[in-house]
């Protein structure tokens, strides 16, 4: 993993391997009930505090609906998108692997 990392820097440059700080202010101008905001992390990284924090500054921690996704909990992400879609609700998924991915 490190000598991937060190290929990217030596050959593309430092910028290609630092993450870049998120804002979500910035980043909910672009979101819509139909375009969602999707977060790629790496192993220990958690948003969910940041995006708690967003939402209680936006007023909207009651429209807050959170799952973490695995064994059969992709029918009821589904639910929850479909219903996010019409109510307005921020859905927060967190997914652990490609298979679980698939599955929604």
């Amino acid at each position: 993993m490190f000598a991937l990392t060190d290929f990217v820097r030596e050959n593309l440059g430092q910028i290609f391997v630092e993450n870049p700080a998120t804002d979500l202010p910035t980043l909910y101008k672009d979101m819509a009930n139909i375009v969602p905001l999707v977060f790629v992390l790496s192993t220990g990284s958690d948003p969910m505090g940041g995006f708690l924090r967003f939402a209680k500054e936006m007023g909207n921690t009651e429209k807050v609906q959170a799952i973490s996704l695995g064994q059969g909990q992709g029918p009821i992400a589904e639910k929850l998108i479909a219903n996010g879609v019409k109510s307005g609700d921020w859905i927060f998924l967190q997914v652990g692997s490609q298979d679980t991915i698939n599955e929604i």
